[in-house]
């Protein structure tokens, strides 16, 4: 309700674009889906105490690979993005500079 009422005060940009009133928005579950790579989601508080030695500024879209994390998408980079598709976009060409092809 909070996202929803207020959505200026909200803080978390990740959540505010990826999901609606009850659910994650439709397309960018499709676009996960879609994606040739496992994914995983972390609230704030299950984030630090998942990994207590990382010093992201949340929300971030992180890679892992061999067991160390490297931001995809920064929390400036998903605050900048107006809409779902736009952060499809951006996501897409992160994943692309590392070499992962991401279709819809």
């Amino acid at each position: 309700i909070h996202k929803t009422l207020s959505p200026q005060t909200y803080e978390c940009g990740l959540c505010q674009i990826t999901y609606g009133l009850v659910s994650m928005d439709k397309t960018w579950r499709e676009f996960l889906k879609s994606l040739p790579i496992e994914t995983e989601f972390f609230h704030r508080k299950d984030f630090k105490a998942a990994h207590p030695s990382a010093a992201f500024d949340l929300p971030v879209i992180l890679l892992s690979k061999d067991g160390r994390l490297s931001p995809l998408l920064t929390a400036q980079a998903i605050d900048s993005q107006k809409d779902v598709n736009a952060l499809i976009g951006a996501m897409s060409q992160a994943l692309a500079g590392v070499g992962i092809r991401a279709s819809l």
